[in-house]
């Protein structure tokens, strides 16, 4: 499978969401209000789909910490303010694997 990611400068594109390097992250248009280290978690999953991404390379790359649990809080929050816009969650889990952005979004 290919990878649907464009990179535009700083600004990393996958069907409908952009995200920058300073933490600004937009879907179908619209602002997603994520903190500087929920856009690292998304620019991660960008760069590595269509592949899963395990928790314990999220905590590392993006929390800069060993602690897994803070990566599903991050990534909770992330889903709880995608589905307000688009009615889905943008990260899912393949259980014993990792995470992966939506290929549905």
């Amino acid at each position: 499978m290919v990878s649907d990611v464009i990179r535009q400068g700083s600004d990393l594109t996958y069907r409908h969401l952009t995200v920058n390097e300073g933490g600004y992250a937009e879907i179908l248009g619209s602002h997603l209000d994520v903190t500087h280290t929920q856009a690292r978690i998304l620019r991660r999953l960008m760069e590595s789909t269509p592949d899963c991404v395990s928790c314990a390379v999220l905590a590392q790359d993006c929390l800069n910490t060993g602690s897994n649990g803070q990566v599903s809080v991050q990534i909770h929050h992330v889903n709880t303010l995608a589905q307000k816009i688009t009615g889905r969650k943008l990260i899912l889990n393949k259980r014993g694997t990792g995470y992966y952005l939506n290929p549905w979004m």
